[in-house]
């Protein structure tokens, strides 16, 4: 007999699921700025070196965190539908994906560091501080692989404020470590990029510990006996979601490393400006970016219910909110584009060039606005293979295509590499809406809620 939880996630107000999810993806955003600030005090050689290494260790986050996507849409649908033994089962299953490619992507980073930034145009000194970099951080990718599982389960869980404290506590001390091996105990850190990378996992580790207590106080319903025997038919259930979406996520990653090439071999601090202007705008798409995940987590809840206009009314208000909102953060961004730059370099080539990037970036928001909140909600309703055909197709025609026409065959370096971002992503933002309205994806969210529903009763 299904049973709600004493408090029922499904009927949490949205602005208490969107407000602790900006302020968690601000201060996320605020470690990697620190990182970049601080690391600018040793060479801007070395940002572009650990730049590079997280561009690889982003691509195993952007495939974990998709995967794992699969199995929390189905424990939202499963909430909505007030199943709560089978949102326990599908949280378990999650909790098992993550244990399992946490080690295999540790364990490349440790083995495989060096034939990855063999593709990358790293020399000297620059390819070693990468390869310290991604052995040790990426080494420890299973510490955050699990505090990604814990804090995406406690936010479907409707404990919006836990992941959040969380995420003060990793910036915290990510902030006071990176700041120590830096500056006051240099001299016992010859290498200051390996220390930032101790920093940055030993910050991560406090903060998987606190999520762990905290997902030890909530009722998940996660049992190990539920992996016994082995649930093949919810892993199948769950993959079908994720591994569309890590697909995706591989493509758009993939295409970022290819095309960081490209921008590697116009030299060194052509990647510096990179990374300087990603810092800066990462910030104007946050809350809607946080709209999108809100709209993910809400959608599903709805798609359980069955409330289907509903949907339609939230996917609208989200996307509406993340136009504006990417928008103004945007030009705010090209006003004080100057003195934002400043904190990080002096170097005018440097600076001439990013301010450049911040100007086309804003068309770029306008784009991104449309995919993180359309894409949002096609993953909440499940509706993820039409989502990868599209972005695969657009990641490698237009962004990594177009980057090549634009960028090195016509000579216009970053700035045609960014025009083409900005085309990929309207183009796949235009796509999206026009299939999201044709409800083509109805039929199959009402499959797999018959799936979600079959199991226990």
């Amino acid at each position: 007999m299904k049973q709600r939880a004493a408090v029922d996630p499904a009927q949490t107000p949205i602005l208490q699921i969107m407000i602790p999810i900006l302020l968690e993806n601000v201060l996320r955003c605020l470690m990697g700025t620190v990182n970049v600030l601080l690391m600018s005090f040793v060479s801007d050689g070395a940002v572009g070196a650990i730049g590079i290494a997280n561009q690889y260790i982003s691509l195993a986050q952007s495939i974990v965190s998709s995967i794992t996507l699969g199995a929390v849409v189905c424990v939202t649908q499963a909430i909505g539908m007030g199943n709560m033994r089978r949102a326990g089962e599908l949280s378990t299953v999650a909790l098992g994906l993550n244990v399992f490619f946490g080690l295999f992507f540790g364990g490349v980073f440790l083995t495989l560091s060096g034939p990855l930034l063999s593709i990358m145009s790293l020399e000297g000194a620059e390819r070693l501080q990468a390869l310290h970099y991604m052995r040790i951080v990426g080494g420890g990718y299973l510490i955050t692989s699990m505090s990604m599982v814990f804090c995406n389960l406690l936010r479907v869980f409707g404990q919006t404020k836990m992941p959040l404290v969380v995420n003060i506590l990793q910036n915290a001390l990510n902030t006071v470590g990176t700041y120590l091996v830096i500056l006051p105990l240099k001299a016992f850190f010859p290498d200051p990029v390996s220390g930032v990378a101790w920093a940055n996992l030993s910050a991560q580790f406090i903060g998987a510990v606190a999520a762990l207590c905290f997902m030890l106080r909530i009722r998940t319903g996660i049992r190990l006996k539920y992996l016994f025997p082995f649930p093949w038919k919810d892993v199948r259930l769950a993959l079908s979601l994720g591994v569309p979406n890590s697909l995706d996520g591989i493509a758009y990653s993939a295409g970022q490393l290819v095309t960081t090439s490209f921008i590697s071999g116009l030299g060194t601090f052509v990647v510096t400006a990179k990374v300087y202007v990603q810092n800066i705008v990462q910030y104007s798409y946050q809350l809607g970016m946080s709209a999108g995940q809100t709209g993910q987590i809400m959608v599903g809840y709805r798609l359980g219910e069955e409330k289907y206009e509903e949907m339609h009314k939230l996917q609208k208000r989200v996307t509406w909110l993340a136009l504006l909102t990417n928008m103004a953060f945007s030009l705010v961004c090209i006003l004080f584009r100057r003195p934002l730059l400043s904190l990080f370099t002096q170097d005018e080539r440097i600076l001439t060039l990013a301010m450049a990037i911040i100007c086309v970036d804003f068309f770029v928001e306008i784009g991104r606005a449309m995919n993180n909140t359309i894409c949002g909600c096609m993953r909440g309703v499940g509706d993820v293979k039409f989502t990868m055909v599209i972005n695969l197709a657009s990641a490698w025609l237009i962004s990594v295509g177009l980057s090549y026409v634009l960028g090195i065959w016509a000579g216009w370096g970053l700035i045609g590499i960014w025009i083409a971002f900005a085309v990929d992503e309207n183009t796949r933002g235009l796509i999206l809406l026009t299939r999201w309205r044709s409800d083509r994806w109805v039929a199959g969210a009402k499959k797999r809620l018959q799936s979600i529903a079959g199991k226990a009763q």
